[in-house]
């Protein structure tokens, strides 16, 4: 395993995860970190390791990503706006099936492939979550779960883990995110005029189309319902959006 699909692998799990927390309630040290500038120096450290074709594709859109002045405090700004976008009237739909299958009757069996796909994988969302796992911050943090195994399985010399993993990102990407992300990130940009989610939506978009050719997805396909057990590598991943390992 050459230091250059390591690398390649670390960069687009810290994306993944970057861009989950981004999209996730909004938690005071995110709000520090977007203040102080480490936010965007983690993503521009990420992108320095990333595929080229991600660094063409997402650089400009980074370069847009600014901090703008605020009457109030960023914590509060970020959290008004995320309860206006994702809460309240919700202007954004940042669930899976509000897309794919918005009837009542239909949603419940999306939200259960989606569930479905995370353990065959052997993870869960905690029961303190109080969230669906069809959230577009916890699908982008199982890609994060996913592109982290890889890693973790190109380190250790387990090629056919490094297989697996990249199928099931394949499988994940083309089943699921590129199903409905790009729509969710136009409707985003249409509903927010506040620069974070504003630059959110661009990179998000551009990492999508980046990704969708690194892993050689091509369009969207029918959602599967696997149930084959599939053995993964355990290197105690810690997520951000409630996404645990079913066994320690």
């Amino acid at each position: 395993m050459t230091d250059k699909q390591i690398e390649n692998g670390r960069s687009r799990a810290m994306i993944y995860s970057m861009l989950a927390q981004s999209l996730w309630w909004p938690t005071e040290p995110l709000c520090i970190a977007i203040e102080d500038g480490t936010f965007h120096r983690f993503l521009r450290s990420a992108l320095a390791d990333a595929p080229k074709r991600h660094r063409r594709t997402m650089v400009p859109e980074v370069d847009k990503f600014t901090l703008l002045p605020d009457a109030q405090p960023f914590f509060a700004s970020l959290t008004i706006e995320y309860t206006k976008l994702f809460s309240l009237d919700l202007n954004c739909p940042h669930y899976e099936a509000d897309y794919l299958a918005p009837d009542p009757n239909n949603s419940v069996h999306m939200i259960a492939a989606v569930a479905n796909v995370y353990s065959i994988f052997g993870m869960h969302l905690a029961e303190n979550t109080r969230e669906r796992p069809d959230h577009i911050a916890v699908e982008l943090d199982f890609m994060n779960f996913l592109s982290s195994k890889e890693v973790y399985a190109r380190e250790n010399c387990q090629e056919e883990n490094v297989k697996l993993c990249r199928q099931a990102q394949a499988f994940f990407l083309k089943a699921h995110l590129l199903c409905w992300g790009n729509r969710f990130t136009q409707i985003l940009r249409s509903a927010t005029s506040f620069w974070f989610y504003q630059g959110i939506a661009g990179l998000l978009a551009s990492f999508l189309e980046a990704e969708a050719k690194y892993l050689r997805v091509q369009t969207p396909a029918p959602l599967l319902s696997a149930r084959s057990s599939v053995p993964m590598p355990n290197n105690g991943l810690v997520t951000i959006t409630g996404l645990r390992q079913t066994h320690s």
